[in-house]
């Protein structure tokens, strides 16, 4: 296994010219190189989906599954329920990109309503004070995309 392993380091560090070392494992599986802190996963299983994904569901009902989950980088499919919102908040160092996959988005973005629709995003800087709710009669589906992983990094705002 450790002689694939080190076959598919050494195609991945040829590809993309990296002079790198391994210098952490999360599994036998997963590897890790990194250069100048920027880390490159070389497994072949990669590939992730809701049903092999942690899930956890917060809110009134709404799921959501970690794609990505690293300190630095946060990806996470979720699933609001018709009517469900969550709470005012913001995050002082992380950033945001919310995508919807289908369905109608409201984002209150420091004081100001946007609606975002299917195919469309909107970013959120740190900072600000904002969140999401679902005001049809559908399940809304989006992507969340925090940078750094921003659970760690969230201020309730009453």
């Amino acid at each position: 296994m450790f002689t694939g392993l080190l076959k598919k380091i050494l195609t991945v560090k040829r590809i993309l010219g990296y002079h790198s070392v391994i210098t952490e494992f999360v599994d036998l599986t997963l590897p890790l190189m990194c250069n100048l802190g920027r880390c490159i996963a070389v497994s072949t299983a990669m590939k992730k989906t809701t049903a092999n994904s942690k899930s956890y569901t917060w809110g009134d009902g709404c799921k959501a599954w970690q794609f990505v989950n690293t300190p630095n980088l946060s990806v996470i499919r979720e699933t609001m329920p018709p009517r469900t919102s969550e709470t005012m908040h913001k995050h002082a160092k992380s950033q945001q990109f919310f995508y919807v996959i289908k369905g109608e988005a409201k984002f209150e973005l420091d004081g100001e309503t946007f609606t975002i629709k299917t195919d469309e995003g909107i970013h959120v800087a740190p900072g600000c004070v904002h969140r999401i709710f679902n005001a049809t009669d559908a399940a809304l589906e989006l992507m969340v995309i925090s940078e750094p992983h921003s659970h760690a990094d969230r201020i309730e705002i009453r």
